[in-house]
């Protein structure tokens, strides 16, 4: 398992559309993926709960992604998530 910490500049906000990016790049990949946010642990490549981190504005959460393709999965959605 590896897991990378990324905090949100204030303006940041997560639109439907960043969400539904960052699963569909989250499904293409073998590992689980999650996302933690203070005691909320969610499933990284499920929209609903994508959608329900909304408002991230100042906000450090922790990427995680266990498997065979961590590694790759990672990087990818650190990236995907730098471009927005």
């Amino acid at each position: 398992m590896i897991e990378k910490v990324v905090v949100f500049n204030k303006n940041a906000v997560l639109s439907a559309k960043e969400a539904a990016a960052f699963v569909a790049e989250a499904r293409k990949y073998d590992s689980d993926v999650w996302i933690e946010k203070g005691d909320k642990k969610i499933d990284g490549k499920s929209i609903m709960g994508i959608m329900s981190l909304a408002g991230i504005s100042n906000d450090k959460i922790t990427i995680c992604a266990d498997g065979v393709d961590e590694v790759a999965v990672l990087e990818v959605l650190l990236k995907s998530i730098q471009n927005t």
